[in-house]
């Protein structure tokens, strides 16, 4: 609706600062992947651009990471905040591999792949009883763009473009160090080293007014990088 205005109105903007964290600068120390036909160690679940299909233009800095698929595979992102925020925008730009979930969900005429917020948890500064977080963001889950294969047995295959995804609105910072993390939760097992559902990871985003850094470790850097 729009309406032309008969006095006097102040208008305020707040702006945010746009902090992207990339999904290839958490610490990989003894991770283990399970991927499409083997398991890669360490810095060989980040991969280059050229694995996914529309190249550069659709993943920033040209890495994202995959082999995510077992229950219980994290990430974390250690992230350090000017001052305490409580509601700070966070995005996660993703992506899927080439075969169809269990639960698939059509939004805006357009088919997905999808998990809930329990299948695939965000932990923001949460407690832990062992390596179960006491509690996560509730976001509606995860919608992840389908791949578009020529042939669709074929894993290695043409990878879809990456979108991003809002996640929430209120993310609470807490002034100096924060820790999110990405948790697998689920036992959806398609066979092979398929033992989870998992999204393939681009970048972390998070809008606030607040001044963001964060850990990077650099692992991308190593010779091991697959590079497509």
């Amino acid at each position: 609706m729009s309406a032309n205005l008969t006095e006097n109105t102040s208008v305020y903007a707040k702006f945010l600062k746009k902090n992207v964290i990339e999904a290839e600068s958490a610490d990989f120390t003894d991770k283990t992947g399970q991927g499409t036909s083997t398991n890669s160690f360490e810095e060989q679940m980040i991969m280059d651009y050229t694995f996914v299909e529309g190249g550069a233009t659709n993943v920033s800095n040209g890495y994202f990471v995959r082999e995510l698929y077992y229950n219980g595979a994290f990430l974390d992102f250690e992230i350090y905040s000017s001052a305490e925020v409580f509601d700070a925008q966070l995005y996660l730009r993703v992506s899927s591999e080439s075969y169809e979930f269990f639960t698939t969900k059509t939004k805006d005429g357009v088919k997905y792949n999808y998990l809930s917020e329990d299948e695939f948890k965000i932990v923001v500064n949460s407690d832990w009883d062992g390596d179960e977080p006491l509690d996560w963001l509730k976001y509606g889950g995860l919608y992840m763009p389908m791949a578009n294969l020529l042939d669709k047995e074929d894993l290695a295959q043409h990878k879809t473009p990456f979108q991003d995804q809002l996640i929430t609105t209120t993310l609470h910072l807490q002034e100096g160090r924060n820790v999110i993390t990405l948790l697998v939760a689920n036992n959806n097992n398609h066979g092979g080293t398929f033992h989870a559902e998992a999204p393939i990871l681009d970048n972390l985003q998070i809008y606030t007014t607040s001044t963001i850094t964060f850990t990077d470790y650099e692992f991308y850097t190593r010779e091991n990088v697959n590079r497509g």
